[in-house]
């Protein structure tokens, strides 16, 4: 086994920090690599005896796990609508990627600053990463807490990065993702392999900021226009292409704060959405402070909370049937991973249970955000 070393080049997504977050982090190993979740368990979960639905809110790249918990919105969502909140975090091993990433497709894995030809990293199993995480939290809190889960529900959130691997998720892993709802993020992954053959119409909402320099909302930059995909209408009209959805409709909200483009009339009702914040960036989450780019950009900090709205869309979701998850696999330490087969690992480096989840668990988390915006990563690429 080795031990995790913190470097410059991958932020210290494992560094303790109490306090910084209320809920639990644990681990597995996943394809010979350590991965982390945080997971969030409101008192209103705690208190009922219905099944539970989970969001997973994913991060942007470079960012850490917990750093979504300081800035979406959907802890707070959680505790008044009683759902349950997993943070996975990407890839934190500096051997395999130069900074966190998710691997959803021509964004944003590299490794030594060069990227697959693929677009992807073939050694990064983020959606069979996923899968587990999921696995193993409906198993422990079945067990420690006697919450059941409700698989049919399973919505994926995110921001950025995060967003483009919940769309690589429903494009590739229908069978898991009852809906989409994220942000700043447009699907990556090749469009001739893009869509699984056994995909079944999923529902999609984005949010954008009409004025993101990263993602764009409806011009092409330098670095979108490597890919099949170039800005956030572009994306809205091919899910709502493949969702075979034949009426289209648009209509402002009664404070002129944004846009909602829809698609409707999909196939299993698979409604496609795109929020368009009008004036808003990269981070059109409410109560996001802006940077002084942003602010000397005239760009806006959206006062409507893009969270609860993304809930309100997600939640009118489920699937038809309950998904299959692999069998729950042990926790391990955060610091350390095993190389080679799992099985062989001694029984003091695998815990068989992690701490037990609560609502205020213990914390792990990272003294220092991504040093460099991925906006400069995009310039650098162009």
């Amino acid at each position: 086994m080795k031990v995790i070393v913190p470097n410059t080049e991958i932020e210290t997504c494992n560094s303790p920090e109490i306090d910084k977050l209320s809920a639990n982090q644990t681990c597995i190993i996943h394809d010979n690599l350590t991965r982390c979740w945080y997971t969030y368990i409101p008192e209103s979960v705690i208190e009922n005896d219905l099944e539970v639905p989970i969001v997973l809110d994913l991060h942007g790249w470079s960012y850490c796990a917990y750093s979504n918990t300081e800035y979406t919105g959907w802890n707070d969502v959680a505790k008044k609508e009683g759902f349950i909140v997993i943070y996975p975090q990407g890839n934190i091993d500096s051997s395999v990627t130069n900074q966190t990433c998710w691997n959803a497709g021509g964004c944003c894995c590299t490794t030594h600053g060069v990227m697959d030809p693929l677009g992807q990293l073939a050694n990064i199993d983020d959606s069979g990463f996923l899968r587990q995480a999921i696995s193993n939290t409906i198993s422990t809190t079945r067990e420690s807490m006697n919450i059941t889960i409700d698989k049919k529900r399973m919505y994926f959130a995110g921001h950025s990065n995060g967003c483009m691997m919940d769309q690589a998720m429903a494009a590739q892993h229908s069978d898991i993702v009852a809906a989409v709802c994220c942000h700043s993020g447009i699907l990556v992954t090749d469009a001739d392999d893009s869509i699984a053959s056994n995909y079944h119409p999923t529902p999609i909402q984005t949010v954008f900021g009409d004025l993101d320099l990263v993602v764009p909302y409806d011009i092409t930059t330098s670095f979108s226009r490597t890919l099949p995909i170039q800005n956030a209408v572009e994306n809205f009209e091919f899910w709502g292409k493949v969702n075979n959805c034949t009426e289209k409709s648009a209509t402002i909200d009664d404070d002129n704060i944004y846009k909602k483009h829809t698609y409707s009339q999909c196939t299993d009702n698979a409604t496609i959405q795109m929020l368009q914040i009008f004036g808003a960036g990269h981070v059109p989450y409410k109560g996001h402070n802006l940077s002084s780019v942003e602010i000397a950009l005239r760009i806006a900090s959206t006062t409507v909370d893009t969270a609860k709205l993304s809930w309100d869309f997600c939640s009118n979701y489920q699937l038809d049937v309950d998904p299959t998850f692999p069998d729950p696999v042990p926790y391990v330490s955060p610091y350390t991973t095993f190389v080679g087969d799992i099985d062989n690992a001694t029984n003091s480096n695998i815990a068989s249970q992690p701490t037990t989840m609560t609502n205020d668990g213990w914390n792990l988390s990272t003294n220092i955000l991504p040093g460099v915006l991925l906006f400069m990563y995009f310039i650098v690429r162009s």
